[in-house]
């Protein structure tokens, strides 16, 4: 589809983070429907956010807003940096009935080529401090900034998952991790703002954190501060750890350059499933989850393509766009993937990445 051009609105005349807030009805709680409905409720919500001095854009091509540089135009666009903007914008669309879709860092998403309807809220609340060996952020503060800076502090806990992208509050949301370390086990506290634009404090029970998953993609809320209780740890050992994670992932993940979600499958936990592949494959009896990634390579799935849209020759979990790759071409790419597995292996892959708007590549994990 043509590329659309942003229409910036003034004043008289814009993490493995994502969460999607439908519109409801004010009087009844129902779904809002009808296409005019919508339009008009739009409009008067650019309108009364920017006379609160918010940005808004119509028509921003949300390609410009995911790391894997794909994506239909958002409707309405609007960074927010500050909590006050987002509960701000999160009240008047509930009230308008227009549906919000919230964006961090734009990593382990893919947007349709329609794009969504609606506002979408870039979040870019800043700030990170350190207290002692408490960290604290705000929740689009990039999260490899997060653990950069307590790795120069010499606080341990975190330096394993070096160089995963997008922000603290998609980190948070996923329950990100790698080489034996998530998130999860760090968090204290999350503070979060509801679809109302309410704000509450959230513990790690409360998000009942599990692989790649917390409660927050079934609740809607939105990460806006997290605090994680890190360790006093030798800084110059810290640092080494940090620099060889970092060049591991260069050597077997895409460049800055190449333009990805990231891994695109979870990798294989359900217990009989990972024994019976243990035992079929000849693997080392661990009690490591299976890689998605190994099994997609065994299928050949490593250098295939659709259209612009490939999986990278060095990992066979992660799909890259060399160019003008289509949503739709992912889709039928993920597709085949997810297909070979299942005719090879009787493995039914789960998507890791989020999936925004139609042309989902199944339609039991698509964005509801």
């Amino acid at each position: 589809s043509a590329r659309s051009t942003p229409r910036h609105l003034e004043p008289g005349a814009n993490g493995g983070y994502i969460c999607v807030l439908p519109a409801r009805d004010t009087a009844e709680g129902n779904l809002s429907v009808g296409a005019h409905h919508t339009h008009t409720a739009s409009d008067r919500l650019a309108a009364t956010l920017v006379r609160a001095g918010l940005p808004v854009e119509r028509d921003v091509p949300l390609s410009d807003h995911t790391t894997i540089r794909i994506g239909g135009p958002a409707e309405l666009l609007a960074p927010v940096r500050a909590v006050d903007e987002l509960s701000l914008l999160l009240r008047e669309a509930r009230a308008l009935a227009v549906p919000v879709t919230c964006l961090g860092g734009g990593s382990n998403v893919v947007v349709a080529d329609d794009g969504v309807p609606g506002i979408v809220a870039v979040i870019r609340i800043a700030g990170l401090a350190i207290d002692g060996t408490t960290l604290r952020c705000g929740g689009g503060e990039s999260w490899d900034d997060a653990v950069a800076a307590s790795v120069d502090q010499g606080l341990a806990g975190i330096a394993a998952m070096s160089g995963i992208p997008g922000s603290v509050g998609g980190a948070v949301y996923g329950n990100a991790g790698a080489y034996g370390e998530s998130v999860g086990e760090r968090l204290v506290s999350a503070t979060v703002l509801g679809g109302d634009g309410s704000m509450r404090s959230m513990t790690p029970e409360d998000l009942r954190f599990r692989y790649r998953e917390s409660a927050l993609k079934e609740t809607g809320d939105l990460v806006v501060e997290a605090q994680f209780a890190l360790q006093t740890g030798y800084r110059a050992g810290l640092l080494e750890e940090r620099e060889r994670i970092l060049a591991t992932r260069a050597a077997k993940h895409p460049s800055k350059d190449e333009p990805t979600a990231g891994s695109f499958f979870e990798n294989i936990a359900d217990e009989e499933t990972r024994l019976r592949l243990i035992e079929e494959l000849d693997l080392p009896r661990t009690d490591h989850r299976i890689a998605a990634g190994l099994l997609l390579d065994r299928v050949g799935a490593c250098g295939r393509n659709v259209g612009d849209a490939a999986v990278f020759e060095r990992h066979a979990n992660i799909i890259v766009n060399r160019g003008s790759a289509s949503a739709a071409d992912v889709a039928e790419l993920s597709r085949w993937m997810r297909e070979r597995v299942a005719e090879e292996f009787g493995v039914d892959l789960e998507r890791e990445v989020i999936w925004l708007g139609e042309e989902s590549p199944d339609d039991t994990q698509g964005a509801q």
